[in-house]
C-alpha cells in the first residue's frame, strides 16, 4: 500500500476558507474603533433629546426660546472651558441651568479648543426646534426636530 505525503487541494482549501470566515468575523464584531464611533453617536444622541427637553421645557416656563436661537443655525457655547468663554456667536444656554438642566451637554468628543460644545440650535420660521450633533461619527446624520 502507498501513502500519500501532504493534503489535498481540497483540504487546503477548506482550512483556509474556515481560517477566513473566522478572522471576518472576528473583525466585525471586535472592531473596536467603530464599537467606540457607534457608542459616541449614541451618546450624542442621548445628549441631543436632553437639550430639546430642556428648551422646551424654558419656553413652557418663560414663554419664548431662549435668546440667540434663530433661524440660523449656531453652535451652542460651552461654558464649562476653564477661564471666561466668549459666547459671540454661539448660543448660550446658561439661563437653563440648573433649572432645565445640570449642566449643558457636550461632544464626547470635545477638546475644549473651542468655545462651542458639537452641537447647534435652529427655530425656523414656523417654530420648529432643530438640534444637531456637529460632529457624528460613521456618516451619519444626528439630528432632532
Amino acid at each position: 500500500m502507498r501513502h500519500r505525503a501532504g493534503f489535498s487541494l481540497l483540504e487546503i482549501l477548506l482550512v483556509l476558507a474556515i481560517i477566513g470566515l473566522l478572522l471576518g468575523a472576528g473583525t466585525i464584531v471586535l472592531n473596536p474603533a467603530r464599537r467606540l464611533a457607534v457608542a459616541r453617536n449614541q451618546q450624542r444622541e442621548i445628549d441631543l433629546r436632553e437639550l430639546e427637553s430642556a428648551i422646551k421645557q424654558y419656553r413652557l416656563v418663560e414663554g419664548s426660546y431662549p435668546a440667540g436661537i434663530t433661524s440660523t443655525e449656531r453652535e451652542i457655547c460651552d461654558k464649562s472651558l476653564s477661564g471666561s468663554p466668549d459666547c459671540d456667536g454661539f448660543v448660550d444656554l446658561s439661563p437653563l441651568i440648573p433649572e432645565q438642566l445640570q449642566a449643558v451637554p457636550e461632544d464626547p468628543q470635545d477638546d475644549n479648543t473651542t468655545d462651542g460644545n458639537g452641537y447647534s440650535v435652529t427655530l425656523s420660521e414656523n417654530g420648529v426646534l432643530t438640534l444637531r450633533a456637529i460632529n457624528a461619527e460613521l456618516g451619519e446624520t444626528i439630528q432632532i426636530n
